[in-house]
C-alpha cells in the first residue's frame, strides 16, 4: 500500500544524500512525530529509514523522534522551514493551508482502495494536495491514513451526506 510513496520519498533522500554527503559522510534527517513510538507513525519513519538504507547503504540515517519530544506538530512545522530538522509526519493540515483541511472531512472516500487512488496513484487530487503543500514550503514525500472518520448516532446509521440531512434538516 505504501510503496510508490515510499519510493518518492526515497528518491528524494537519495537525492539529498548525494548532493551532500561524500563517499565517508552520512547525512542525518530528523523526523519527529507527537505519537508514541508503538503509532503507525514511527513504523512509516522505520520503513523509510530501511528503504533508504537498502538504496543508499551507510549514506543517509533517519533519526526518529516520537512523543513530542521537539514539540507540537505547529512547532515541526516550523523547525521545517528554518531548517531545525528535515522532516515531519503531521495530521493537521489545516494550520498549513485550510484548502488542506478536506482531507478530514468523513464520507470523501468510498473505500480503502478509492483513497489509494485519490492520495497514492499520482491523481490530479493528489498532484493539487502536493502542490498546495509545496506552495507553503513543504515537500510531501508521501500520505498516509489512519483510519476513516465517521459520524454515529443514536439508532441511526448515517452513510451518506444525504442520511445526515434526513436526521438533521438543515445541518
Amino acid at each position: 500500500m505504501f510503496k510508490k510513496p515510499l519510493t518518492l520519498a526515497v528518491a528524494a533522500a537519495i537525492t539529498l544524500a548525494t548532493q551532500y554527503a561524500t563517499a565517508q559522510d552520512a547525512i542525518t534527517l530528523r523526523v519527529a512525530h507527537s505519537m508514541p513510538a508503538s503509532h503507525s507513525y514511527q513504523s512509516w519513519i522505520e520503513d523509510f529509514a530501511v528503504e533508504l538504507e537498502r538504496l543508499a547503504p551507510g549514506k543517509i540515517e533517519v533519526e526518529a523522534f516520537p512523543n513530542a519530544q521537539l514539540g507540537n506538530e505547529t512547532e515541526y512545522l516550523e523547525g521545517m522551514q528554518f531548517g531545525v530538522i528535515e522532516g515531519a509526519v503531521v495530521g493537521r493540515h489545516g494550520q498549513i493551508d485550510q484548502r488542506l483541511e478536506v482531507l478530514n472531512l468523513p464520507m470523501i472516500y468510498r473505500d480503502a482502495n478509492h483513497l489509494d487512488e485519490v492520495l497514492r496513484s499520482d491523481s490530479e487530487v493528489q498532484q493539487t494536495l502536493d502542490d498546495i503543500m509545496y506552495e507553503n514550503g513543504y515537500k510531501v514525500l508521501g500520505w498516509g491514513e489512519l483510519g476513516f472518520r465517521d459520524i454515529t448516532t443514536s439508532g441511526v446509521p448515517i452513510r451518506k451526506a444525504q442520511d445526515l440531512e434526513a436526521r438533521y434538516p438543515g445541518a
